[in-house]
């Protein structure tokens, strides 16, 4: 069975949705789709069945349609009131919008991935046809600690991002038994330039890094857990951007917007093959089994 896997990145939403482009026009299909924060938007976005509709997207949402943007003096209000920087309420019509349930195709297994913040745990919500929070469970995948509020299902289910504690991208595909999974992870390979006085960029390049670095030891993972013996064999492709993708954590132009879009739907007709599951001799051993695809991103100061 085959798995697509969109991690989250913000606004780099828009460089997922072209790496989808990709892959639709390629005949890519899958078993089971699931998507992390941003990624959760996406997985509605391929369910849709026309990740192209994104490029002329660009033109008619913005920043605004998912979150009011705090000026200077309000985020610091907000710090010192302990409350979240970013209101995010417009983020739910938004989707109900966009993604009109009548237009999503549930022939497949979709999910959006969160962390129950009372158990600590992730919580992978199906997105079915007949289950009325489809919309509240993605809006709850990309609810940032500090930036956006927990979204509150019940008094046993509270929910963050869903990279906030458990950010094993491949775990879920891998528990449902996929022996070939597509990630496309929206960290790039370059190093994050970030400035130091903008709230939002120190945010951006934590969470940014976070994951990439959570993303490479799960791939590792993965390729070790090739060599154990009664372990179903794993394939993983890996989209990537190979530079900065051009927008803000919460913010873009459409002309940024595109230019992701462009950026990842190149790199979809270009994946990587990260894990190759006929080839797992070449890997010295469990231990040692290293991925030179990734080599160097794990280095440490």
């Amino acid at each position: 069975m085959k798995a697509l896997v969109m991690s989250g990145g913000g606004a780099k939403m828009w460089y997922c949705a072209g790496a989808m482009a990709g892959l639709k026009k390629e005949g890519h299909a899958f078993d089971y789709v699931y998507g992390t924060s941003t990624g959760a938007v996406a997985t509605l976005l391929w369910m849709q069945g026309n990740p192209q509709r994104a490029w002329d997207l660009a033109d008619k949402i913005g920043p605004d349609d998912f979150f009011k943007q705090p000026k200077k003096i309000t985020k610091l209000k907000r710090i010192i009131q302990a409350r979240n920087l970013v209101d995010n309420t417009p983020m739910l019509p938004t989707l109900q919008k966009l993604f009109p349930r009548h237009t999503l195709d549930f022939s497949f297994k979709s999910y959006a991935v969160a962390t129950n913040i009372l158990t600590q745990r992730r919580k992978v919500f199906e997105l079915s046809r007949k289950d009325p929070d489809i919309y509240r469970y993605v809006v709850a995948s990309g609810a940032i600690p500090v930036l956006f509020p927990p979204v509150k299902f019940n008094d046993d289910l509270v929910c963050v991002d869903g990279g906030a504690i458990d950010n094993a991208l491949l775990a879920p595909a891998i528990s449902a038994g996929c022996d070939e999974i597509t990630l496309i992870l929206l960290s790039q390979k370059t190093t994050y330039k970030c400035n130091p006085d903008d709230l939002f960029d120190v945010i951006n390049s934590l969470t940014d890094g976070t994951l990439a670095s959570s993303a490479i030891k799960d791939l590792k993972l993965c390729a070790a857990r090739n060599h154990v013996p009664g372990f179903k064999k794993i394939k993983v492709n890996l989209i990537r951007p190979r530079t900065a993708v051009p927008v803000e954590l919460l913010n873009w132009t459409p002309e940024q917007a595109r230019e992701a879009f462009d950026m990842g739907y190149t790199n979809s007709l270009d994946m990587e093959l990260a894990i190759d599951s006929t080839k797992i001799d070449s890997y010295p051993s469990q231990e040692g089994a290293e991925l030179q695809l990734l080599e160097g991103d794990c280095a440490s100061d």
